[in-house]
């Protein structure tokens, strides 16, 4: 794809992001214990097998050349460890990096302030938004929105790292007042059952949800009226 260098930025430590790291030799991770872990440890195909390729989560058929037998993530090597306000230079341009919790603790994103654009991660997307894995939080992902509306004038768009890969910067301030609903008790919520058997709770937005646990009061969210 081109003759540059290639660093790769992991926006957090979900193994759906982390799967061909071993196959590069510059990689920038926020600096956070569970990165340090991923990194030292990797993930064993067991893990993998229940989380990402048991058959009734993949859609077939797999890529080509691709066996998902055995399969598992090799631990890796990290080049750079990051921290919130660090500046990773491109030539031309810096990638500015942003601690946005609430989707995952250890979640970054990244602000290019020449081509204004947001590379969001996982945490803004047409979708369903989590925070019901470990370390998620309604409450932190609230706050991260809150944080990057500050940073609302300095970008037009916006780039996930699932679904649509394009999506306007007007998207902020709706995930904001989603969050908001769902930590004041103000959203209705449908119970709902996940591929991976996991009891939550859905509250749709239009173009975008966000997924809690069943027992999501932990997080501080109100009763729902």
């Amino acid at each position: 794809m081109t003759r540059k260098p290639i660093i790769v930025i992991n926006t957090h430590t979900h193994l759906d992001h982390l799967g061909s790291n071993h196959q590069f030799d510059e990689i920038a991770m926020f600096d956070h214990p569970l990165s340090h872990r991923a990194a030292r440890h990797g993930a064993s195909h067991d893990v993998l097998q229940t989380e990402i390729l048991a058959e009734h989560l993949v859609v077939k058929p797999w890529p080509r050349g691709f066996d998902p037998r055995g399969r598992s993530l090799p631990p890796f090597e990290v080049s750079r460890w990051l921290a919130d306000g660090d500046r990773v230079a491109l030539g031309g341009r810096d990638l500015e990096v942003i601690y946005t919790p609430g989707e995952a603790p250890d979640h970054i994103c990244l602000l290019d302030r020449t081509d204004r654009i947001l590379f969001c991660g996982d945490i803004l997307l047409h979708g369903p938004v989590w925070t019901h894995l470990a370390g998620g939080s309604v409450k932190d992902l609230t706050a991260s929105y809150r944080r990057l509306m500050g940073y609302l004038d300095a970008f037009d768009h916006l780039m996930p790292g699932h679904n649509e890969p394009w999506l306007d910067a007007d998207l902020l301030p709706e995930s904001l007042h989603g969050a908001e609903r769902v930590l004041g008790g103000q959203a209705k919520a449908q119970d709902i059952v996940d591929p991976w058997n996991r009891r939550l709770k859905r509250y749709s937005f239009g173009r975008f949800e966000i997924l809690t646990a069943a027992s999501a009061s932990s997080d501080g969210i109100a009763p729902s009226a």
